[in-house]
């Protein structure tokens, strides 16, 4: 990636000093809260799927035990 050819402080990137410059404070959390939502929050088909994975990891435990 090319470094922007603009002059002066760029939004979110920590200057010399390691101090982040002037960016709103909810950005970040906002950002992750759509991640979370969209992305990696599973969906209602996929809770299905957990749930039969689940299920059958305690049958074949069960069944490994006998």
């Amino acid at each position: 990636m090319e470094p922007s050819a603009t002059p002066g402080p760029q939004m979110g990137v920590p200057t010399e000093g390691r101090e982040r410059s002037p960016e709103p404070p909810d950005y970040e959390d906002e950002f992750l809260r759509y991640l979370w939502r969209d992305y990696l929050y599973p969906k209602q088909y996929e809770w299905v799927l957990i749930a039969a994975y689940v299920a059958v990891f305690f049958v074949a435990l069960v069944g490994n035990t006998l």
